[in-house]
């Protein structure tokens, strides 16, 4: 087995495109790392499906291109010797990825909060699913508690002062701050910075 690790760790490389790279490394993860919890899994997936998006965004909007490439990362297939073996280059390549640190947030309110409601929002779909399989509704309760007030301060009138009048314009405006949040890190740590440590 070490052996063929070995092997495995001397010929796995990424595609030099970003998107493929990323995708490529979105599906390693969660197979590499299978026994970590839900939520940090989801966090580091959804940090290397961002990247694919921001490198190929195709004609649609952010978030749809990350629906887009989730369902292809989500379908793919790897062994798990083949995924252990990619993680090292995935963490040469997106070295955010999985790194648990301290971010700063933008010093902007406004932008601020929308990226917290985003990297919240994200989150909060895969703690649903943690609680509606296991039971386990910590990682949602902490999640939503840190919500609720970033979600009151972004009222339509908040909105509309920043020029944002439609469901399409606020989701052009939350894409567009998941994308900024990638520099600072994954959804975990933007997470932790924003009042949530669910994990």
């Amino acid at each position: 087995m070490l052996i063929m690790l070995a092997l495995l760790a001397q010929t796995a490389s990424l595609d030099t495109d970003p998107s493929k790279a990323a995708l490529t490394c979105a599906m390693s993860v969660a197979i590499a790392d299978a026994s970590a919890s839900p939520m940090r899994i989801t966090s580091q997936v959804s940090h290397f499906v961002m990247q694919a998006a921001k490198a190929d965004p195709g004609t649609k909007a952010f978030l749809d291109r990350v629906g887009e490439l989730t369902d292809q990362a989500t379908a793919g297939s790897q062994t798990p010797d083949f995924a252990k073996a990619m993680m090292p280059e995935c963490d040469r390549r997106f070295p955010l990825a999985r790194r648990i640190g301290t971010v700063k947030l933008p010093s902007d309110p406004f932008d601020r909060d929308v990226m917290c409601f985003g990297v919240l929002a994200l989150l909060k779909g895969a703690a649903s699913q943690l609680e509606e399989d296991s039971g386990d509704a910590g990682p949602l309760d902490k999640i939503e508690t840190a919500l609720a007030p970033v979600s009151d301060r972004l009222t339509d009138e908040a909105l509309k002062a920043h020029g944002i009048a439609s469901d399409t314009g606020f989701a052009v405006a939350m894409g567009n701050q998941l994308k900024a949040s990638l520099a600072l890190g994954n959804a975990e740590s933007v997470a932790r910075a924003c009042g949530a440590a669910p994990f």
